[in-house]
């Protein structure tokens, strides 16, 4: 039996349909009750999963979104930033099975050894069996953004992942908006490389 967590966190996806099969999984635990706090991440999904969640009766002021996160990393760093504020340290963490064991990976390097993490599986995503090699190049192109770094070191993986990943600019949200729409077109995997480097 899993024991009560502080809160759920539920990743973006690069499609609205992915979105919404990684929040119904999070719906699904919260009323559960797993958890009585929600994060939901990513720039260009954080908000369509709070307004689901919502719709699916989980309370507004129970959601907190990580809204400036544009890959993994980030979304890792961006959590921590609200878990500290809230004193929390339980989270379970959920997303696609493609994406579990290098998000898994991510978090608990970024977060560090006092935060306990549970992961859960909302499933495979169909559009997403095309990314099997994707994912472990993604995985190595994130360890070189946290190589080096310590465990929990939070300022200088952020500081890496800003200085190695140039969609932390400005124009940010208009670089990840075209990355994800290479994604969805299934450009060959090293012209979809070329935009995601973290």
């Amino acid at each position: 039996m899993i024991e009560h967590l502080d809160t759920l966190v539920v990743l973006g996806a690069p499609t609205s349909d992915e979105c919404q099969q990684r929040t119904n999984k999070m719906v699904e635990l919260y009323e559960a009750g797993l958890a009585g706090h929600v994060i939901t991440t990513g720039a260009p999904s954080a908000a369509q999963m709070g307004n689901s969640a919502v719709n699916q009766g989980v309370p507004r002021n129970a959601i907190a979104m990580a809204d400036w996160s544009l890959d993994t990393i980030g979304d890792a760093l961006a959590v921590k930033d609200i878990l500290r504020r809230n004193a929390q340290r339980t989270l379970g963490l959920i997303t696609t099975d493609s994406h579990l064991d290098r998000s898994s990976l991510i978090f608990d390097h970024v977060l560090g050894s006092e935060y306990k993490i549970t992961p859960f599986s909302a499933g495979p995503f169909p559009e997403r069996n095309y990314q099997g090699m994707y994912e472990l190049v993604a995985k190595f192109l994130s360890w070189q953004v946290l190589s080096g770094t310590e465990v929990g070191d939070h300022q200088t993986i952020q500081e890496r992942l800003f200085k190695l990943y140039p969609g932390y600019t400005d124009d940010s949200r208009l670089r990840i908006t075209i990355n994800h729409g290479l994604r969805l077109c299934r450009l060959p995997l090293t012209s979809v490389l070329q935009k995601d480097t973290a």
